[in-house]
């Protein structure tokens, strides 16, 4: 259901996720949807799905907050793959 919620965030908000598995977008969108849970306090929710959802989707009336869940949720992109490359780097060192 996490997934669901955070894909069509992503699809209304315009973001294409080009990552070269879907194993590795299921892992971002995953990754996602726990940030913007901290970002929104949905923690401890009961239903922290419908709970995002209805909160992002509040939030993205106005023009400048839904403009600036687009750069945050870029920044997460960038940060995300950043994460991964020293990960796997790590791996190669170490394995």
């Amino acid at each position: 259901m996490s997934l669901i919620v955070v894909r069509k965030i992503l699809r209304d908000l315009g973001i294409i996720l080009n990552f070269s598995t879907t194993e590795l977008e299921e892992e971002f969108e995953e990754f996602l949807f726990e940030k913007l849970k901290e970002v929104y306090s949905i923690i401890g929710s009961v239903n922290e799905c419908e709970e995002l959802e209805k909160v992002v989707y509040e939030k993205m009336i106005d023009l400048e907050e839904r403009e600036r869940l687009r750069e945050y949720i870029k920044y997460l992109i960038r940060r995300f793959l950043e994460y991964r490359t020293r990960r796997k780097k790590l791996e190669e060192i170490y394995t």
